[in-house]
């Protein structure tokens, strides 16, 4: 960090320097403050370091940002004067840039999450709300998707019930009726999966 500086009304002002290996959406710091004897200061009462929270945003790998924060609100008024500071990262409260990959593992790996034969060819799209996704019936006999039969599985092993494009989510836990794919004479449909326990959010 850089050129640093703290406010006596708890504003904090200064720049940082992104050396890690990754691109920050939003980088946390936590500015503890010192007194004359180098003793942090404590909330009012209590034996809990004081601490300024600052940020800085969309800051990408090797670039340098502006770190900022607002004066303290009345309820956490600085409590009293102090002389230094230490600043620390706080990851627990940072969100780094990332893309996700979906590959197809079964029934064959693949790069995309896509599947294709002479019966039929499949296509996801998920997103961090909803798995989309478009189905082509090339069997030549109706196809049934039985969507109480389908589940969302965590990357942690756990399973989740799914719901489809068009039930309410106060009807999360009610039945859901089959969906027919027809045969005529390559038929395409396409609906959204939604993780029925968690609302919209996968």
């Amino acid at each position: 960090m850089k050129n640093v500086s703290v406010m006596p009304d708890g504003a904090v002002s200064g720049t940082v320097v992104n050396n890690t290996t990754r691109s920050w959406k939003y980088a946390q710091f936590h500015v503890y403050l010192k007194d004359k004897k180098g003793k942090f200061l404590t909330l009012r009462y209590t034996t809990q370091n004081y601490s300024l929270v600052a940020g800085v945003r969309n800051l990408a790998k090797g670039q340098t940002g502006r770190i900022e924060a607002s004066p303290a609100p009345s309820y956490l008024a600085v409590p009293g004067k102090f002389s230094d500071f230490d600043i620390e990262f706080n990851p627990t409260n940072s969100d780094f840039l990332f893309n996700y990959v979906f590959t197809l593992v079964t029934p064959r790996e693949r790069p995309s999450p896509a599947f294709d034969d002479d019966t039929l060819s499949i296509a996801f799209s998920p997103s961090n709300q909803q798995i989309t996704f478009q189905l082509q019936n090339r069997s030549g006999f109706p196809i049934k998707l039985d969507w109480d039969q389908m589940a969302y599985v965590d990357f942690d092993g756990s399973s989740h019930r799914v719901i489809h494009q068009g039930v309410r989510l106060i009807q999360r836990d009610a039945p859901q009726s089959p969906t027919v794919v027809p045969r005529i004479p390559v038929f395409k449909t396409s609906s959204i999966l939604l993780i029925a326990t968690r609302g919209v959010a996968l």
